[in-house]
């Protein structure tokens, strides 16, 4: 009932496109899977497209349409003082793209100020969740994430946990678990995706 209601308030808050800068863009449409706010379903081909190019190619036009997608959410939140951490990579995945597509979203973004890198580090590569099983994605991404706890203490307001793609939640739950401990007991967090 409650997921219904927030489903129903989402459409109201989101209607189906809207420009931004010019550019027509498929409204997002958020909604939940598991704890997590989504924005796009994956199966949307703009949406896919965007997030490989952005996440491979390091496509700077992708990574702003992803970032005005964020705005979009952002920018109709109550919150006021709102922090991003973004769910990191692992150094060796970082030294093969050398980039993160994620910050590079959140930079491209109007809420890039609100980034907070290395608050949450990824401690253990992992293989890349598309070539592993669902059991196996709970099982690798268990403990891998770190968390600096003097800082994440530091936290106010809302804290946004940030990922592009959420499958089967298994890295959003592990990263979360790393961080939440960590936080102010006032701050709220709330975990957000690009797609489901």
């Amino acid at each position: 009932m409650y997921k219904l209601l927030v489903r129903n308030l989402f459409g109201l808050l989101f209607p189906s496109s809207e420009a931004v800068n010019g550019t027509t863009l498929p409204s997002i449409r958020p909604q939940f899977f598991k704890d997590t706010i989504y924005l796009w379903s994956y199966k949307e081909t703009h949406t896919q497209t965007d997030i490989k190019n952005n996440k491979y190619y390091r496509d700077v036009q992708a990574a702003n349409r992803l970032g005005l997608g964020l705005n979009s959410y952002l920018d109709k939140s109550p919150a006021a003082d709102i922090s991003i951490i973004v769910v990191p990579q692992s150094y060796r995945r970082w030294r093969e793209r050398g980039f993160h597509h994620l910050e590079d979203i959140v930079k491209e973004s109007e809420y890039g100020k609100n980034l907070k890198p290395n608050i949450l580090t990824k401690k253990t590569h992992t293989k890349r969740q598309t070539h592993v099983d669902r059991g196996e994605r709970e099982r690798q991404q268990a403990g891998t994430f770190a968390c600096r706890p003097a800082a994440a203490s530091k936290l106010r307001g809302t804290v946004i946990l940030f990922d592009d793609v959420i499958t089967s939640g298994a890295t959003m739950n592990a990263a979360r678990a790393a961080l939440a401990p960590h936080l102010h007991p006032e701050t709220k967090l709330i975990c957000l995706a690009l797609a489901h």
